[in-house]
């Protein structure tokens, strides 16, 4: 059994590398742009070569359970976005305005289906019971499967909401982190992985220091995250509106599918054959807040920017009060 206050301390980690983002940001120790390009470093080249690692030195016969991933992501995301909607309908239009609705319903529906639950994985790894029953290979290949279903729903559905515009060029589905997962993903199907992972051979070395420098990267995810919601800035005449929108799509992601997520433990996960490494993932793809993909796609289209900037700050927040309890209460059914 793993006690609340040993799931506490990784939680602090995560709490004080954002609050250094936050400080960093917010004191102007650094320009916007040293940590526009740090993200863009991270997400361009650090996240991918991370998953291209672990798909390069997986097991074909591992990922049996992997399709699972994509349509879960599919599930959960049609899910929030009923929920959404749903509720939507009960808002006044002075609060919630027709126009802002579908917004409303993106913010709610998309979660930080990659960074988050990545960065989680290596860091409560780090807690022995925890690494003993999940491992953490396993299910990074699992967040990865996620990401290539989440990721397609997102730069579709997702940036068609947000932006009010559709998608018009098929290659923003191949975002980098996808690239690097299905290029890993060759590596055994191509029938190449005896060669690439023999000792007698320098690739096996390449492919682990690839996958050292993709570790790294978690703690700087977290910093350029604080950095991210120190810099958002919005209209205090609406702060409050917004606030109360946002407090709405926090609940929805962090109460509501985790509701849903237990719910399905009981009626039907607990008793079939998922494994644990299998259920870790789902855990951790039910418990996030909103995707930060969707301020990029809002600034770049000029588009609710204000109802998606408030809406991550909050729910970052709400986020690291919930989900150490949450965490503590899965772990204590399945440990």
């Amino acid at each position: 059994m793993v006690s609340f206050l040993s799931l506490f301390t990784p939680m602090i980690k995560i709490f004080v590398l954002v609050a250094m983002g936050f400080f960093l940001k917010k004191t102007e120790q650094f320009p916007q742009d040293f940590f526009d390009q740090l993200s863009k470093l991270l997400v361009r080249f650090f996240l991918p070569i991370y998953f291209f690692a672990k798909f390069a030195k997986t097991d074909l016969s591992l990922l049996k359970d992997a399709w699972l991933f994509p349509v879960s992501a599919a599930i959960i995301v049609l899910a929030a976005m009923a929920i959404a909607f749903a509720s939507s309908i009960l808002i006044p239009a002075k609060i919630l305005p027709r126009e802002e609705r579908k917004a409303y319903i993106a913010l709610s529906a998309f979660g930080n289906s990659g960074y988050l639950p990545i960065t989680n994985l290596e860091i409560l790894a780090t807690i022995p019971l925890i690494m003993q029953s999940f491992g953490k290979d396993l299910p990074g290949i699992y967040i990865g499967a996620y990401l290539i279903g989440s990721s397609t729903l997102l730069w579709t559905a997702g940036y068609s909401l947000i932006t009010n515009t559709r998608i018009t060029s098929v290659k923003k589905l191949l975002t980098p982190t996808v690239k690097g997962i299905l290029l890993g993903l060759l590596i055994p199907l191509t029938g190449i992985q005896p060669i690439i992972l023999s000792n007698k051979l320098p690739f096996l070395s390449i492919i682990d220091t690839l996958g050292d420098m993709g570790a790294t990267i978690m703690p700087l995810i977290l910093i350029c995250l604080g950095a991210m919601l120190a810099g958002i800035s919005v209209n205090t005449t609406e702060a409050k509106r917004y606030t109360g929108i946002a407090l709405a799509i926090s609940g929805i992601r962090l109460i509501a599918l985790p509701i849903l997520f237990y719910a399905s433990y009981f009626l039907f996960l607990k008793t079939t054959a998922i494994s644990k490494p299998a259920l870790w993932v789902l855990f951790l793809e039910t418990h996030t807040p909103t995707a930060t993909n969707l301020s990029v796609m809002a600034m770049g289209a000029n588009q609710h920017r204000d109802i998606t900037g408030i809406t991550l700050f909050v729910a970052y927040i709400v986020y690291l009060f919930i989900f150490p309890i949450s965490l503590s209460i899965f772990l204590g059914l399945v440990l």
